[in-house]
């Protein structure tokens, strides 16, 4: 048994003797809440929401946004405001989505010099 073992286990004792004959249901609850976010980003993602402008936004998702995969953060982000894949690429690697948006740019004037 690894500590992690150990340490849910102990915690399942401690739940049954918190709420008897629902400690698991206790402590599966506790599990899926801390895998939710804490404070300070319910804090953070409130003021994203609140923001009055992009580069605002942009500023304060820049604040958290390296905490987590891009996946995982568009999920918790989902309750406040919905958040790109673009929008994260854009803070995680400015390089790569600059190269992007050069050659959208670049592809839109070639398209606009045929017409």
């Amino acid at each position: 048994m690894d500590c992690i073992d150990k340490a849910m286990a102990g915690c399942s004792i401690v739940c049954e003797i918190i709420v008897p004959n629902a400690g698991e249901k206790l402590l599966q609850s506790y599990v899926l809440f801390s895998e939710c976010a804490s404070g300070d980003l319910v804090a953070l993602m409130q003021a994203y929401k609140n923001a009055p402008t992009r580069n605002l936004k942009t500023q304060i998702l820049s604040l958290y946004a390296y905490r987590y995969p891009m996946k995982k953060l568009q999920k918790l982000h989902e309750p406040y405001e919905s958040i790109t894949t673009w929008q994260i690429l854009q803070l995680k690697d400015p390089p790569v989505f600059e190269r992007i948006s050069s050659r959208r740019s670049s592809t839109e004037k070639n398209a606009r010099r045929r017409k």
